[in-house]
């Protein structure tokens, strides 16, 4: 399946009205011109291709594509598959290169005159979430399975005229668990669905002490029902961050909850802010019980979970990840269980907002 975005269509319209104007099937290599410094601006490749498949003109974006230089583009191999698919005469209109180095590059194609006009476009990070959305909706019919099982076992046990009512009772606990698991089940895999289908995240210069302030506020008489310390501490002044505060906000709530999953009676929890050469790095550290050295290569995997004793969906965490990544930040979790301190500190970077430009007359 093929994807043209708005921005692609509108060049191609553009760009195809400026071949019926200046005459795609008359143009002379280095003729120059406006014309061509107009194609060579375009944001995607533009290649024109005389009767016998020799290219007249080739612009950096295309070069750049097919990982060549102008003069030795006839000898690169991926524009003699070009050649051949539309010599070919299968899927000469559109059609995709997949090069060596994971780049997969969708080929449109048509005649003017005697003049083939190819547009070339990097598709690969669109195809690499394609697969990335098919994996995550694989792994949450997966994860739908046990706790849907389990309900209409246990409705089953509880309809039957010789259950017992403390047997009954006990399945309607079990229906209700397993329900409230599927809704966060569901609710997270939405968050992480409409995350990963777009990159286009809202961004503005953010306060990130008040962000993680609004963070711990919702969570703080938690943690003390629980007798759980829960504080922070910062260098000041800490300048701000370029990110968008929804999503911030909800980075500090999902590692504070993981948190204090795993802490008990006595335990604390510190939330850190300091300033790095262009970064604001933030710390989640709790001196809760760790998590094994052998579970943190894949703790931010989709679905993965520690323990099936603890409550959570398994996508706190990828859902943190894909928020960072999409801020331009890093993730790194340093955890110990066995020795005779345990803790986790959860530690992730946001860029810096750019100073604002002074006006001078």
């Amino acid at each position: 399946m093929f994807v043209i975005d708005l921005q692609l269509a509108i060049y191609l319209f553009i760009l195809l009205l400026l071949g019926i104007i200046w005459g795609v099937s008359n143009f002379r290599p280095g003729r120059g011109g406006n014309e061509t410094a107009v194609w060579q601006n375009f944001p995607f490749g533009v290649i024109l291709l005389s009767n016998n498949n020799q290219p007249k003109f080739a612009n950096k974006k295309a070069t750049q594509l097919l990982q060549t230089h102008t003069n030795q583009l006839v000898a690169t191999p991926t524009f003699q598959q070009l050649v051949q698919n539309l010599q070919s005469g299968i899927a000469a209109e559109q059609f995709n290169l997949h090069l060596p180095t994971d780049v997969t590059i969708t080929v449109w194609s048509g005649l003017f005159g005697k003049t083939r006009l190819v547009v070339l476009q990097d598709h690969s990070d669109q195809r690499r979430r394609e697969h990335e959305l098919q994996l995550f909706w694989g792994g949450i019919s997966h994860e739908l399975r046990t706790p849907l099982t389990s309900i209409l076992a246990h409705a089953e046990v509880a309809r039957s005229p010789d259950t017992t009512d403390e047997i009954q009772q006990h399945s309607l606990t079990i229906i209700q668990q397993q329900a409230n698991r599927l809704v966060k089940l569901v609710q997270n895999a939405l968050t992480l669905g409409r995350l990963k289908a777009t990159d286009m995240m809202e961004k503005t210069a953010v306060n990130m002490i008040i962000i993680a302030e609004e963070a711990i506020a919702e969570l703080i008489l938690f943690a003390e029902s629980n007798n759980v310390d829960l504080s922070l501490s910062c260098e000041t002044p800490i300048p701000h961050a370029l990110g968008n505060h929804d999503k911030l906000k909800q980075v500090f709530i999902s590692l504070l909850d993981n948190a204090l999953k795993y802490c008990t009676s006595g335990d604390s929890i510190m939330v850190s802010l300091s300033v790095t050469a262009d970064h604001i790095q933030c710390e989640v550290a709790d001196t809760g019980s760790g998590i094994p050295a052998a579970h943190l290569a894949r703790i931010s995997q989709q679905f993965y979970r520690v323990r099936r004793d603890v409550a959570g969906s398994g996508l706190g965490l990828a859902i943190v990840e894909e928020i960072i990544g999409q801020h331009g930040g890093t993730l790194t979790i340093e955890s110990e269980s066995e020795a005779q301190q345990t803790g986790t500190c959860i530690r992730f970077t946001i860029p810096q907002a750019p100073l604002p430009q002074r006006v001078t007359s």
